[in-house]
This record gives structure tokens, C-alpha cells and sequence, in this order.
């Protein structure tokens, strides 16, 4: 079963975090306002249930951060800028999107699904676990798979997709945990989906299944429209750049050319 909304645990690949003899962080606890303290206990009760922490005697700590979302909720996160600074830089190549759009423009038929909770579905190698150390109100706890915020996670991630997905390189490709399949033809489209997904399953593996789409002419893939010919942005992304708020510092402009640039 490769379809679920938790996130599965391969073997086929483990994160590492190389960092020189001696090195360490220490940092002491954010401080976290009384009414956003139960969400972080709820969050880490969650993750102890799902197996994504456990508790630690780690000398490693860092901070726990609550980061606003738009729609007004929080999201819990943690501030592994200086565990980054001492890691050890992974050079293995991310697509470059536009080169992957391209290629798909002139599929007639496309599957498109994401893999669960990507990272967290890669383990960590057993002495990277105490370095993902950090603080929370009930105490100290370590990650057992790959946490977002760490500047190795997306090598890792894209190098073991790679990897799967190299004997299908001729109609399957992904950008991190976002997977693509398209074929020139019907006959051949259910039988290349079946084979990929078998490949998940047999990596242990897991697809959302809120966010598959089989067999369409058109797909909407990394902000774009795909398939029969066509390649170009979604309306709403456009309307977004063409709605964009007043810029009146330089992180806003530099934001907003970042998006005008991409499209």
C-alpha cells in the first residue's frame, strides 16, 4: 500500500550531518508566549506518536520557533541556523524547474502525486539523531527522520528520488517529493504509473493520496500548466504578481523579483 497519508520510512537511503571533531551547538530555549505553548505540546505529542522524535540526552539543543501561516495558525519549527553553518555542504544537484517543465510540454497524458511529508519519510543516520536536538517545554527531544530546516535535507531527498526513479527516466521525473509520469500514449500511461509506484512501495514509501491525479491531458506541475503542447504559468500566479501588495522595503522587492524572474 503506497497510498497513505502518513509518511512512510525507507531504507534505502539515510541523512547524514558531517561536522568537524569538537563542534557542537548549545542554545537556549526561545521564549514561547503561554498561549502558543500547548500547541507545541500538542505538535510533539504528535510526533512522538508518529515516531518522528524521541526523547534525548543530546548535548546538542536548538531552539524551537513558531513561524505565522496566512491563514492566521502557527507552524512549529526549529532554528537549525547554526547546526547549518557547522554542516557539511551536500553538492548533489536540484532540477532546475524549467528544464523539467519543458520536457513534459508535450505529453499527452500525465500522473502527477507527492510523496508524503517527503523528508520526513528518510531516517537519519543513527549519530546525526542528537544533533537535531531541541528544546521544547517538556524537555529535550531528537528527530529519527529527516526535519525541514536543515540546508542538507533537499541532496538527500533528491538524490534518493534519483535513484528510484533512474531505470524510469524516459517518463518519470520529480522535483523533490513532487513526482511526474507522462507518456506519449494511453496503452503504455497505466503500465509506466504501475511500475513507479511499485518502485515507492518497494522503497517504503508513501503518496498522498489527496494529491494524485491520474491520466490527465493537463497538469498543473511546479506553477505551471503542462501536457499537449502547452507550457505556462497558473492563472493564479499570475493574478498573484499582477495583485502584489505596495514594495516599500528591499526584502519585497527582492521577493517579488524572485517570483517575477521565475515565471
Amino acid at each position: 500500500m503506497c497510498f497513505s497519508t502518513k509518511p512512510g520510512r525507507t531504507t534505502k537511503a539515510y541523512h547524514h550531518i558531517n561536522t568537524d571533531p569538537g563542534a557542537k551547538v548549545t542554545l537556549r530555549p526561545y521564549w514561547i508566549p503561554a498561549a502558543k505553548r500547548e500547541e507545541v505540546r500538542a505538535e510533539v505529542k504528535r510526533m512522538l506518536e508518529l515516531g518522528v522524535i524521541e526523547e534525548s540526552h543530546s548535548q546538542w539543543s536548538s531552539p524551537t520557533v513558531l513561524v505565522p501561516k496566512p491563514d492566521g495558525a502557527t507552524r512549529f519549527c526549529n532554528d537549525f541556523r547554526q547546526l547549518n553553518e557547522l554542516s557539511k555542504f551536500d553538492a548533489h544537484p536540484i532540477p532546475r524547474i524549467i528544464e523539467l517543465v519543458d520536457l513534459l510540454g508535450n505529453a499527452r497524458f500525465l500522473t502527477t502525486f507527492d510523496l508524503t511529508k517527503g523528508y520526513w519519510q528518510i531516517p537519519l543516520a543513527k549519530d546525526a539523531k542528537e544533533k537535531t536536538a531541541f528544546s521544547a517545554p517538556e524537555g529535550l527531544f531528537q528527530y529519527t527522520i529527516l526535519p525541514f530546516g536543515l540546508h542538507g535535507a533537499p541532496a538527500t531527498f533528491q538524490g534518493l528520488v534519483d535513484k528510484l526513479l533512474q531505470p524510469h527516466t524516459s517518463y518519470a521525473v520529480a522535483y523533490l517529493d513532487d513526482v511526474i509520469i507522462h507518456t506519449p500514449d494511453w496503452e503504455t500511461h497505466l503500465e509506466k504509473v504501475e511500475v513507479v509506484l511499485d518502485t515507492v512501495r518497494w522503497a517504503g514509501l508513501t503518496a498522498n493520496p489527496a494529491k494524485c491525479a491520474i491520466g490527465l491531458a493537463k497538469a498543473k506541475y511546479l506553477g505551471y500548466i503542462v501536457g499537449r503542447g502547452m507550457v505556462k504559468p497558473q492563472l493564479n500566479k499570475l493574478e498573484a504578481i499582477q495583485n502584489w501588495p505596495w514594495l516599500n522595503r528591499k526584502k519585497q522587492v527582492q521577493a517579488f523579483l524572485g517570483v517575477v524572474g521565475y515565471y
